[in-house]
């Protein structure tokens, strides 16, 4: 598993770019791909961005620095400074790290409607009384 064989891969090998082993790795797209070099364990700069793409992404965490983290829609993380969740915009890439990418605002989108029923005031104040929020005289423990 994980080595390069040429009938079981269709593409171009990842060759590791330490120049003391350049082995040849599994492509990208194939079930044995590994982001880091199968011998000696080097990242092999694979990401699916680049400095200067845009990309969609839903900001859904906050990230210790404050960032927004978002998600592409193959999963791929961008932190985003000054986006806070919930929320769903297009971002220029600025910074491309081995795990994650760093970007900027472009524009902000509209949440696609997945069909879900939308609920009315009333049914988020019976809500509110049937499950007291956090801090309520309804919700204190003491």
């Amino acid at each position: 598993m994980g080595k390069y064989d040429e009938r079981n891969h269709e593409g171009e090998p990842i060759l590791c770019p330490r120049e003391k082993c350049r082995r040849k790795n599994a492509p990208a797209g194939s079930d044995e791909f590994s982001p880091r070099c199968w011998d000696c364990n080097t990242f092999l700069n694979v990401t699916p961005v680049e400095n200067g793409d845009e990309v969609v992404v839903d900001v859904e965490d906050i990230h210790e620095n404050g960032s927004g983290v978002g998600k592409t829609d193959d999963g791929y993380v961008v932190l985003v400074e000054g986006l806070l969740p919930p929320a769903r915009a297009r971002v220029r890439i600025t910074n491309v790290r081995p795990n994650y990418s760093e970007g900027e605002v472009v524009e902000r989108v509209e949440e696609e409607d997945d069909g879900e029923e939308q609920h009315s005031d009333d049914d988020d104040e019976q809500s509110e009384d049937d499950d007291p929020s956090l801090g309520s005289r309804d919700n204190y423990w003491g």
